[in-house]
């Protein structure tokens, strides 16, 4: 599914939910317990379309926020992620 335009902007969110599951035991848990973590982080961008059109790039702002859950406590965390990006299209039809 594509964002559509809306007053010269583009807003796009992503949730990415996923398990990673790790075979060997962990040496910093003195290979006693296998690391198992569930990562989860979520994204906003807006694309300032109209100034696309005016220069021909595309600059976005992004924010990310990312809690990484794990069961070996030195391995747990979260963050924000804020980004401004410039893209150019190479490809137009």
């Amino acid at each position: 599914m594509r964002p559509e335009e809306f007053l010269g902007f583009k807003i796009s969110a992503t949730v990415d939910v996923s398990e990673q599951d790790y075979t060997n035991l962990n040496s910093v848990a003195n290979f006693t317990k296998k690391r198992m973590d569930r990562p989860v982080q979520v994204t906003l961008a807006v694309v300032l379309k109209q100034i696309e059109r005016l220069i021909g790039y595309a600059p976005a702002v992004s924010v990310t926020y990312v809690y990484h859950e794990s069961n070996i406590s030195v391995f747990k965390y979260h963050r924000w992620d804020p980004q401004i990006e410039l893209g150019i299209n190479v490809l137009s039809f």
